[in-house]
């Protein structure tokens, strides 16, 4: 998937399988295919004893779902596979058996000592090498021809094969060709087996390996997992299974599971069905199946388990794999309990609070354009008297983030809707409460439709289509709300009695309060103290009323706006001049109505400027021909919304300078020769889900000069020379959700845009990237930051910008040796937690990691010859704790920290109980303790810097024979000694260390002079 390239050596070769044909019969026909409905009862193992009560998970049923092609081929391993079927059809005939013969056996000649060789289906109850000399027929219909009663047991067939003889439905009795219960390191290597209901069936088992085998024509699955762990399945072939448990099953539990070079073909239902989580899939090829990856939704989150190098043709719900054809997991299949970490469905009455952020890219792989096509709910009530408690964390990316459908008293709290086409959508819900909420980039904040009683307080709606939109929604109470920004601030329609008390609704681009004509009359609603500014309804006390039925003022040439109000242009203007349309004061509203406004090839200047005035609204214009399509200078609230314009030689799009409070929003400018979207001294804006495309020449598709404080979201460029570049002291903005698709540079920030903290970056998808550490820059269609338990030594060398999105640990190195590089690629956390957390190793590296967010970066404990190094890392994450560090070493031998950069709100590098290692060359700016040594012993401390922006620049506390040169310890205090690092013979220092202050370090004696 182009993330990260794993170094780790495989140590079996591939093999090639040997297959015998016997006397068999032909194979008869194959059964039908069973329909999907209630899942059948335990299959049970019964010829040797073994008693399994377990029933296999059966997989949800779907209905019909349009596929997107997605995901690109595997051309190597599509040729190894065409050859492996090639073979696979030579032999199909292997387990062609009928039930009334049996198989001629064929004998080998000798076997290796130490082993015992068997020739009939039997019961292993001692560890040890066994050796198959024969094929094995089980004429049974029931229970196992092999049954492995018995811990580090290994099986070889040498390619001898063990069949059964059906049954051919998915229905108890069920036959199995081996079978294991309770047991460790179990191998089977060189097998067929086939015409079983299950091929290889574990329960509760630790260890299993099986290579280098057939698994095929086995009816319910080749493979069955029950609470089996840790094992490993590669080189083998797995095929023609009939039922819709698929041809390898995991459930149950079943984890740490990996799959390596495994063909599954020809199976009816599913290759993979899963439904556990923590596996490894690798350079599978899965094809001709209904779907080659199938995981239920708790088990197919694009975290739940990992895969790289399949060559598959289609994947229903498993979010970390990518085929051909991508179908999303119905998240709505997910129950909810009262403590809520994922989206899903709310089933039960009572309280529910969310742990933490919920983002609905996270659990599904689908791209954010297609959420609208499956209608991806993140929270859906299906039960009355619920309150959702969000617990002040975000709901985001969703096409409805919170569906309340035909359920009464549901309340929603403390909650933060973002970027979705619904924030909270209330059908047939009557006393439906909404508080202490806020709702951001939205098409329809709050919508609530045939639903009467409701109660919004403290409801707060910013840059949204509609901030409440409210159908046949009557008898509701909206207390101290407060809309800015939106198209419609309130949209009523149907609806009556309602009553606004406090709050305000203002900076609509089309109207702040508009009732359709059935609910604008003076007796429909009430308001009481709610600040507007423009309405339509003759109940709404805002500043300005135009009446429901008024006719705005025709436009009909190029003319100066000198009269507030609403303007309609009723033509096309071809052959304009400039300053066609010259608004020359405030609260104007102009609505081209996708009218033209075409200069000349020799028109020099913008078609529409404004200057110094206030709330000015440019709605659905076309613009052609001239030198800019808008100069928009000095205005407070201008809104340029839904325009197009196509460029001419050596032009602008729209240039906006010293405007604050504005948006410009959903507009389409092609053919720019220069810039596109131009800032200048831009404050407090909105600019979304703007269309850039053919930019000519050296063309600029957003640039931000001297802006703070804007939101640059979800627009997208199209071969322009560069995408989006900030320059000049262009910081603290939030820019996320972007794309752009250069010849040149996607994106840039000049040197002083770049710093880790220069900005609020999210998610932008790009290819290159100059600058802009503070942003992840991520290429299309890159899954999110496969974060992985290292258990074999690795090199993790990440090959793009990414984000990581739980408040968990990403890395956890514990293999020797192993590095994890991210190339000088910015790691974005969305949601803190850790970025690496390295156990007990020896010789572990990260490096060259650009880090941002995470509330603790690298945490070391009992290492040794640990190295983090030339690492950036800022924490504008909420720290919790203000004792937490970015980097904290504990127990570590020699560790060795160079070259790294901090920035957080708490503490910089901690050393506890760690010896003879290096601190050097570190710049650290913490609020807390910028360096803390506690307990370490012959450490050297050197070139150091500790700003004066810390609070403490370095604290030790019983160091002893450490040695200091060359620091700059800055901050509220600079140094501190306490405990046994007080002595004069502690600790050396060697000179040139400078201290804001020194409190109790008597060792200091070359540097007394500048450690004052």
């Amino acid at each position: 998937m182009g993330i990260y390239t794993s170094v780790q050596k495989i140590t079996d070769d591939e093999l090639e399988v040997k297959l015998m044909a016997g006397n068999e019969n032909p194979q008869p026909n194959a059964p039908a295919a069973p329909q999907r409905g209630p899942q059948p009862s335990a299959p049970t193992p019964t010829s040797s004893g073994m008693n399994v009560e377990v029933t296999p998970l059966s997989p949800l049923t779907m209905g019909p779902i349009s596929m997107k092609k997605v995901g690109k081929s595997h051309l190597p391993v599509i040729l190894i596979a065409v050859a492996v079927v090639l073979i696979l059809l030579g032999v199909v005939y292997i387990f062609a058996l009928s039930p009334q013969h049996t198989t001629t056996t064929t004998t080998t000649t000798s076997v290796p000592q130490g082993g015992q060789a068997f020739d009939s289906c039997k019961s292993i109850t001692s560890p040890g090498k066994y050796y198959i000399t024969s094929n094995l027929h089980y004429s049974q219909q029931s229970g196992a021809c092999i049954t492995v009663n018995a811990s580090n047991v290994q099986i070889l067939c040498s390619g001898t094969a063990i069949y059964g003889s059906g049954p051919y439905s998915a229905l108890p009795p069920f036959s199995y060709g081996i079978a294991v219960s309770d047991q460790k390191n179990v191998s089977v290597d060189g097998c067929a087996v086939g015409n079983f209901s299950y091929g290889l069936y574990a329960v509760s088992d630790k260890g299993i390996v099986l290579t280098n085998s057939n698994v095929t024509h086995n009816y319910a699955s080749g493979i069955y997992l029950n609470h089996t762990t840790n094992s490993t399945f590669a080189y083998d072939f797995i095929t023609n299974t009939g039922s819709q448990w698929g041809a390898v099953q995991l459930t149950n539990n079943s984890s740490g599971n990996q799959f390596l070079n495994n063909s599954l073909m020809f199976n009816s239902y599913y290759g993979f069905n899963i439904s556990s989580s923590g596996q490894r899939f690798l350079n599978n090829y899965v094809v001709e199946s209904s779907s080659g990856f199938y995981c239920s939704p708790l088990n197919g989150f694009p975290n739940s388990s990992f895969a790289s190098g399949n060559t598959c043709e289609n994947n229903t719900g498993c979010g970390f794999v990518s085929c051909k054809s991508n179908i999303p997991a119905n998240i709505s299949k997910v129950a909810l309990g009262y403590q809520i970490a994922t989206c899903g469905t709310i089933h039960t009455p009572g309280t529910h609070y969310l742990t933490g952020n919920l983002d609905l890219m996270d659990f599904m792989n689908v791209n954010r354009s297609a959420m609208q096509q499956y209608g991806s709910v993140c929270i859906n009530v299906a039960s009355r008297d619920v309150i959702l408690d969000c617990n002040n964390h975000t709901i985001s990316d969703a096409y409805i983030g919170v569906d309340v459908n035909g359920q009464t008293n549901f309340t929603l709290s403390h909650c933060d809707v973002q970027g979705t086409a619904y924030g909270t959508y209330a059908y047939n819900a009557n006393n439906t409460a909404i508080e202490n909420s806020t709702f951001y980039n939205n098409s329809y904040a709050v919508e609530v439709q045939n639903s009467d009683g409701f109660k919004f307080n403290g409801v707060s709606a910013r840059s949204n289509g509609y901030g409440i939109d409210l159908v046949n929604a009557s008898s509701g109470i909206l207390t101290n709300i407060g809309i800015k920004g939106s198209k419609y601030g309130v949209f009523l329609s149907g609806s009556l009695g309602n009553v606004f008390n406090g709050g305000s609704v203002t900076n609509s681009s089309a109207m702040d309060i508009y009732a359709t004509s059935g609910s604008a009359n003076r007796t429909d609603n009430f308001m009481s103290g709610t600040t507007c500014q423009f309405t339509n309804a003759a109940w709404a006390d805002c500043g300005q009323y135009l009446p429901p039925n008024s006719t705005a003022y025709p436009i009909t040439f190029c003319q100066n706006i000198v009269n507030p109000g609403n303007y309609i242009m009723q033509q096309s203007f071809i052959g304009a001049y400039h300053d066609c349309l010259d608004i020359k004061t405030s609260n104007v509203n102009i609505d081209c109505e996708g009218n033209l406004i075409q200069g000349t090839r020799y028109t020099t200047g913008p078609a529409i400027v404004a200057a110094n005035e206030r709330n000015i609204t440019i709605n659905d214009c076309r613009i052609g021909g001239f030198t800019s399509a808008m100069d928009i200078y000095g205005v407070t609230g201008a809104n340029v919304i839904n325009d197009s314009y196509t460029g001419s030689p050596s032009d602008y799009g729209f240039n906006f300078s010293n405007v604050t409070y504005s948006t410009i929003k959903d507009n389409h400018i092609i053919n720019v020769y220069n810039i596109s979207i131009n800032l200048q001294h831009v404050t407090h804006s909105n600019v979304s889900l703007n269309n850039i495309s053919y930019g000519i020449n050296r063309s600029i598709d957003v640039l931000i000069s001297n802006s703070t404080m804007d939101s640059i979201l979800q627009n997208r460029g199209l071969e322009g020379k560069m995408g989006l570049a900030l320059e000049g002291q262009s910081q603290n903005n939030t820019i996320m959700n972007n794309s752009f698709d250069t010849s040149g540079t996607d994106y840039y920030c000049a040197p002083e845009d770049s710093a880790l903290d220069a900005g609020n970056g999210g998610v932008n998808t790009g290819v290159s990237k100059v600058g802009c550490r503070w942003m992840a820059v991520i290429p299309q269609a890159t899954p999110a930051l496969n974060c992985q338990r290292i258990t074999a030594t690795s090199l993790i060398s990440l090959t793009s910008d990414n984000y990581y999105g739980f408040n968990a640990t990403c890395f956890t190195p514990i293999a020797n040796y192993t590095t994890v590089n991210c190339n000088g690629h910015t790691i974005l956390s969305q949601n803190g937690g850790t970025f690496a957390e390295i156990l007990n190793g020896t010789g572990i590296t990260v490096e060259n990691c650009y880090l941002k967010g995470f509330n603790k970066f690298i945490t070391v404990s009992g290492a040794n010859t640990t190295v983090i190094q030339n690492n950036t890392m800022y924490s504008n994450a909420s720290v919790s704790n203000s004792t937490t560090f970015a980097v904290s070493v504990v127990r570590t031998d020699k560790p060795y920290m160079k070259k790294n950069s901090i920035l957080t709100p708490s503490g910089g590098i901690e050393l506890r109980n760690s010896n003879y290692g290096d601190v050097a060359f570190n710049n650290v700016t913490a609020g807390t303790t910028a360096y803390e040594l506690y307990n370490t012993t012959g450490m050297n401390v050197y070139n150091n810097t500790a700003t004066q922006s810390s609070g403490i620049g370095a604290l030790l506390y019983n160091t002893v024979t450490d040695i200091f040169y060359n620091n700059g310890f800055g901050g509220v205090s600079g140094l501190v000694c306490q405990g046994s690092s007080q002595g004069t013979n502690e600790n050396t220092d060697t000179g040139g260390n400078k201290c804001s202050s020194v409190s109790s370090c008597s060792w200091i004696t070359q540097s007394s002079t500048t450690c004052h």
